[in-house]
């Protein structure tokens, strides 16, 4: 009996699970990319639904009407495996709605009127009903644009790097794009810092005009439109994942994840709050509850993870539970794993949102450069050994390569006709490369010495220190700067540091020129005499410096096919982009359209339609915004290096 009856159950779970994975694969169309994902997918939906239905069939009282015990218990483990369908297409609600469309079928079936007549075969035509109303539900709810624009930021992403890695085989994404599209290095802003260079590409218009200097800014100090938001208001779809500057959002159409600088878990819309939760456990180091963990996860399914990231996700956590984590895997697999989840989701949205407009922002190319350019380089590192290197000369190769996958997954689930720009915000170097002298500022130790800590904000750039005012510390800019070129001293009584102004609330602090910087150098500063090595650091972990190049690539219907731009800026991004949406340019931005990019760049010129002003940004003033980055930011900020 038990053989008979597994010999009908087991094929019934089977196609059951067959019709569930359709509905799942054409709500998400990346949830198995392989021939071994789709058997993991079917063989785990097999299992529910079999599983549950042993389970509904054991609580039934043996009699000779097996069969019809049977195929109870297999429709309810069918219906429960299509509740969970529903949960993750629709949540709640599409649970319910999955339990009463099987219900309703199996009535109309009568498999209750005349049990002894039914087989558990027929459970499938209940599951065939509920699975093609998921699956006209899938297709009705896809992308209806004519065409996209499509801008993917990677942070730190460097010409040179990405030849070399080309010329290996490496990067067959950016191999294409190249071939069918523009290149250009681009150049960049100054001083070279992420959030102001990036808000410079979003806008058009130089830190000076757009307002964000430092690590310090908010949403709520960008003073001029970013693209996205000209595109908002006239009337276009746009969705965010990640950008820099976006947080707290604001947003009332589309989507906007904030990028890793937020200090909470608001999103728009909220349902996607679960991935910067993931984020900021991630950076805490927090300890996260079974019933936490399956909540995101259940998130993560319902907005697109695919069963890779969901098995990426389980091989990094296992590790790390179990004790096998390497320095390796601790520095890549954390950064690969976040760009898999965020691409799955930026993906899915793509398709279920119709967005005329999509911009994706990865920094963990930045990341690893600034940390481990010295094992992919070692020639400018006498100190690195070759078992420093064979661990850790693969981190920055491996970075792009997930980079370049995640390009190659975007272009799959963009629109056929969309138009993709890639652009970094500068390139990444040896710190090295331009001088044998190594070292960075000890700021934190420089500013307790004089007593400034509360006065002055203070970033580390290279081999600099960009310094701006605290918020209330305005009026004590100019004395706090005056001390820290003057009384900061050799024991000759020459400066150790001279001081640039870009601005009158900006200062770049650089060791001075003519300094001999010895091992055994001592200084003198506020009347104390101490070694040179307690205020700058001679060995830094830090061994990747920015460029004043970026990394500009954009390919499409009308782009010039194989071209390379003689020049350009990161301020041409903005208006290029909006070119590219049909909207028109204002005048008072300092970028142009990078016309020469396209195949008729003459007609493009002409084509240019213009504004005077976009206008300031609207959005509501926020009194209570904090003036300061949280904890878990400035430890982020001090792994970079950019806080010493």
């Amino acid at each position: 009996m038990g053989t008979a009856l597994a010999s009908r159950l087991a094929p019934v779970a089977l196609a059951a699970a067959a019709l569930m994975a359709l509905s799942l694969a054409l709500f998400n169309p990346d949830l198995a990319r392989t021939p071994l994902e789709w058997a993991e997918l079917l063989g785990g939906l097999t299992a529910v639904c079999g599983g549950l239905g042993l389970v509904a069939l054991a609580g039934g009282r043996r009699r000779d009407g097996g069969t019809a015990w049977a195929a109870w218990g297999l429709l309810a483990g069918c219906g429960l495996a299509a509740a969970g369908v529903g949960f993750l297409i629709a949540e709640w609600a599409g649970a319910a709605v999955a339990v009463l469309l099987f219900g309703a079928l199996a009535v109309i079936w009568r498999v209750r009127r005349t049990p002894t007549d039914r087989r558990p075969g027929q459970v499938l035509v209940p599951a065939l009903g509920t699975s093609l109303l998921w699956s006209v539900w899938a297709l009705a709810t896809g992308s209806a644009v004519d065409r996209q624009v499509i801008l993917i930021g990677l942070d730190g992403a460097d010409w040179p790097i990405v030849d070399r890695l080309r010329d290996e085989g490496r990067l067959p994404t950016f191999e294409r794009l190249i071939r069918s599209g523009a290149r250009a290095g681009l150049e960049t802003v100054h001083p070279v810092l992420s959030p102001q260079v990036w808000t410079s590409i979003a806008t058009g218009a130089p830190p000076s005009t757009h307002g964000v200097k430092d690590f310090w800014a908010t949403s709520r100090d960008v003073r001029v439109k970013r693209f996205w938001e000209v595109a908002d208001e006239h009337g276009m779809t746009t969705g965010v994942m990640s950008y820099l500057v976006t947080w707290p959002p604001d947003k009332t159409t589309g989507f906007l994840v904030p990028g890793w600088l937020a200090q909470d878990a608001r999103t728009f819309p909220a349902d996607l709050e679960f991935l910067k939760r993931l984020e900021q456990q991630e950076k805490a180091r927090e300890g996260t509850s079974a019933m936490e963990i399956l909540a995101m996860g259940a998130a993560a399914l319902r907005h697109g993870a695919t069963l890779g990231t969901v098995n990426q996700a389980a091989g990094y956590y296992i590790r790390r539970a179990v004790g096998r984590s390497t320095p390796f895997h601790e520095a890549y697999a954390g950064r690969a794993l976040k760009l898999s989840l965020t691409t799955d989701v930026f993906c899915h949205l793509l398709r279920r949102r119709s967005l005329d407009l999509g911009v994706f922002y990865y920094s963990s190319i930045d990341a690893i450069e600034h940390q481990f350019f010295q094992y992919y380089e070692p020639s400018y590192f006498p100190s690195v050994t070759d078992e420093e290197v064979a661990q850790y000369g693969d981190l920055i190769p491996r970075i792009y390569e997930a980079a370049d996958a995640a390009v190659s997954r975007i272009l799959d689930a963009a629109h056929p006709r969309a138009t993709v720009v890639v652009v970094s915000d500068h390139g990444q170097q040896p710190a090295t490369a331009l001088s044998e002298r190594w070292y960075v500022i000890r700021t934190g130790a420089l500013l307790k010495v004089l007593g400034l800590g509360d006065s002055v904000r203070a970033t580390n750039v290279g081999r600099g220190v960009f310094f701006r005012p605290r918020a209330g510390a305005e009026a004590e800019f100019e004395d706090a700067i005056r001390r820290l070129e003057t009384e900061v001293l050799s024991v000759e009584g020459a400066p150790v540091f001279e001081v640039s102004r870009p601005a009158p609330d900006e200062a770049l602090l650089m060791v001075h020129a003519d300094f001999p910087f010895e091992e055994h150098t001592e200084v003198r500063a506020a009347g104390r005499r101490l070694p040179v090595g307690e205020l700058i650091n001679d060995a830094p972990q830090v061994s990747g410096e920015h460029t004043d190049t970026a990394f500009f690539l954009m390919a499409g219907e009308g782009v010039a096919e194989g071209k390379t731009l003689a020049a350009g800026s990161v301020l041409d991004i903005a208006p290029t982009v909006l070119h590219l949406l049909g909207l028109p340019i204002a005048r008072d931005l300092e970028g142009r359209v990078l016309a020469e990019a396209f195949e008729t760049p003459r007609e493009v010129e002409a084509g240019i339609e213009f504004v005077d002003t976009y206008g300031p940004p609207t959005r509501e003033t926020d009194p209570d915004a904090p003036s300061e980055v949280d904890d878990q930011t400035l430890e982020k900020l001090k792994a970079l290096g950019y806080v010493q």
